[in-house]
């Protein structure tokens, strides 16, 4: 099972300008992802409370560490790799916070598409 988290409302805001008044030449495109600080920490609270959701579900599993930020060895944080019914809360350090932070910033991407 997959989870996404989303802003619906961000602050930051990209750009695109112009480059030259050739009509082959790229624009400079800027998405602007995370630009404004205040769109952070919503990102990590999503993170935080989705997967508290998914391991509370009864088909829970484990967790897909791939998919998850890097906590360090011994991290309260670090993913359930076996059943465990019922899995408890997570405790997050400062470090994990940053961790998730990081992979926040490295995941971001846009929810826009065709359809």
């Amino acid at each position: 099972m997959t989870m996404a988290q989303s802003l619906q409302y961000p602050f930051s805001r990209g750009s695109i300008q112009i480059t030259s008044s050739d009509i082959s030449s790229p624009p400079d495109f800027d998405a602007g992802f995370l630009s404004h600080a205040a769109d952070l920490a919503p990102q990590v609270w999503t993170y935080k409370k989705m997967r508290e959701i998914m391991r509370r579900m009864p088909s829970f599993r484990g967790e897909l560490e791939a998919t998850h930020p890097q906590f360090q060895p011994g991290s309260k944080a670090a993913c359930i790799n076996e059943y465990q019914p019922f899995a408890s809360e997570v405790l997050y350090s400062e470090e994990d916070n940053k961790a998730i932070e990081e992979w926040v910033r490295e995941k971001v991407e846009t929810t826009w598409h065709a359809s």
